[in-house]
């Protein structure tokens, strides 16, 4: 178990506990990651999203639960929310560069 007591407005690489625990899905020693909520994890949707997909999208071995958006990944709905998220995100950038 790793608790980190940094906000979300730290990027993702300079938080070590938040590293560690990712380092421990990519080797096993763990297959889900609970966070009390989305935004501890980063404040920035242009951050968070793309690492979301990456680390929990489609395919991926390992579970994410965000327990106040209640979003586990392990289950249909889980995936189904981050890939509504990932649209959503490619919806609000291609509206920027229009």
């Amino acid at each position: 178990m790793f608790v980190e007591e940094a906000s979300g407005a730290q990027p993702l690489d300079a938080r070590p506990k938040f590293t560690a625990a990712l380092s421990s899905l990519r080797s096993g020693q763990a297959d889900t990651l609970i966070v009390p909520t989305l935004p501890m994890v980063s404040r920035s949707l242009t951050e968070l999203l793309p690492w979301l997909v990456k680390h929990f999208g489609e395919g991926s071995r390992h579970g994410l639960i965000a327990i106040q958006e209640d979003i586990d990944t392990r289950q249909a709905t889980g995936r189904f929310a981050v890939g509504v998220l990932s649209a959503l995100s490619l919806c609000g950038r291609g509206r920027r560069h229009a």
